[in-house]
């Protein structure tokens, strides 16, 4: 074991000569394991680390650091074919501690090489990791001062691109070889499923932070204001849409199917997830556009998302009109605005504006129910469509019967007329379709 603390030393050093952190010394002092790993000549192996180090180029001490990396995975690897788990548990706890502080290309190393860890290691150490993966991912938003009360900067910083490229990268692949743990398939999904709501909720937040700060603000400000926060809630939406790829990668192994008899908290999760693919038009990318990636990977995800109305769900109607994860400020808000210098180019329709209209072009005979419906009973709506249109596009079209079996549903008259023009819809589109 003392060879494998001298290799996770190597790690601290090499990324404290990269990077300069000032938290170099952090696991070999950190009081969680101290009583495990620390050791009289600890402080002296991570003294002469650094000395071996001096007068290597950075490119040379990254692939030590690399490298290293990469044998502490194996031998931990080997540790735990051999029986000896305690090692597996170690190396994935001192990892963890290395992934934030680490220079970035040694972070990655250290993302893919926790997701080899993952795959064998207790349920617990495997949340562990999976929820590591999602505070760096979730970081960029929930770091952001405008969330608090007392918002006094107008500009932040997002995570580096680097970062979120590594993080989603060993995400997407942790879900696509979770086939080797079938057991977490579920916990691995509540875990996406959150991030996702999480981060949906986060851009709206960001989104609408004008409205609490330019009270505040300089006229001539306003427009510079306004821009940044445009240009960072386009960015945000993009790496939610990027969020999706885990998710699918997940969906597609062939023995999980978590549409069938699922429980009502993974229902809720699905639901809010399409809610937020809909609010965020990511269900109508142009096929030819740089998102068009999008529509493939939905697809795959609607013929494994279990039905979103239940039979006996009391709420059903209150949950649909008040979603949580829908904000009312966002809906009624103008969904973008923008400005050269100090003259304004374009605004768009509000938010709620638009997805009437969307909707009001799929079912125009509805166009008088339309008008009545509240945000969340638009969004519903139109999730209705384009899933069950994905759904049925793949052979699929026996859950839309699903929608029609709430009593609490059924007793709103201007949403249940709604939901059997889009019903109707979906059913000429798949008959359309057997036909050609």
């Amino acid at each position: 074991m003392s060879n494998m603390y001298s290799l996770l030393n190597y790690i601290a050093a090499t990324s404290k000569e990269i990077s300069e952190s000032s938290s170099s010394n952090q696991l070999i002092y950190n009081p969680l394991y101290a009583s495990s790993v620390s050791t009289p000549n600890d402080e002296m192996s991570f003294e002469s680390d650094e000395i071996a180090l001096h007068g290597r180029s950075d490119e040379e001490k990254r692939l030590i650091g690399i490298t290293t990396i990469s044998v502490v995975t194996r031998l931990a690897l080997e540790f735990h074919n051999a029986g000896q788990e305690e090692v597996t548990k170690l190396t994935i706890s001192m990892l963890l501690q290395r992934l934030r502080t680490s220079e970035p290309t040694l972070e990655a190393a250290i993302a893919y090489n926790l997701v080899d860890l993952a795959l064998v290691a207790p349920e617990e150490l495997f949340i562990d990791v999976a929820h590591a993966f999602s505070l760096i991912n979730r970081a960029a938003n929930l770091e952001d001062p405008r969330f608090s009360n007392n918002m006094v900067r107008v500009v932040v910083c997002l995570a580096t691109c680097a970062d979120r490229q590594q993080v989603l990268a060993a995400q997407t692949r942790l879900a696509r070889e979770l086939d080797l743990r079938p057991d977490l398939y579920d916990v691995y999904l509540v875990e996406l499923l959150t991030l996702f709501s999480d981060k949906g909720v986060a851009i709206q937040n960001v989104a609408t932070s004008d409205q609490h700060v330019k009270a505040g603000l300089a006229a001539h400000y306003l427009p510079v204001f306004k821009f940044n926060v445009l240009a960072q809630t386009e960015e945000m939406i993009e790496q939610l849409a990027s969020l999706l790829l885990p998710i699918e990668a997940l969906l597609t192994h062939a023995d999980y199917s978590p549409h069938i008899g699922t429980s009502q908290d993974l229902i809720v999760l699905f639901r809010n997830m399409w809610f937020l693919c809909v609010l965020f038009h990511f269900t109508a990318v142009e096929e030819k556009g740089p998102m068009a990636w999008l529509m493939p990977a939905l697809a795959k995800i609607a013929t494994k998302t279990p039905n979103l109305v239940l039979e006996n769900a009391h709420d059903a109607a209150s949950d649909i009109e008040y979603s949580t994860v829908i904000r009312h400020e966002y809906a009624h808000s103008v969904s973008a605005t923008c400005f050269r210098k100090d003259t304004c180019l374009k605004s768009l329709r509000q938010v709620f504006s638009k997805h009437r209209s969307f909707l009001t072009r799929h079912i125009s005979l509805r166009a008088s129910e339309i008008r009545s419906l509240s945000p969340g009973q638009v969004i519903f709506l139109l999730m209705m469509h384009d899933m069950e249109s994905m759904r049925s596009a793949a052979g699929l079209p026996s859950s839309l019967v699903s929608y029609f079996t709430n009593s609490n549903l059924n007793r709103q008259s201007s949403l249940i007329a709604c939901m059997e023009s889009v019903a109707d819809k979906v059913m000429q589109y798949l008959i359309y379709r057997a036909l050609n």
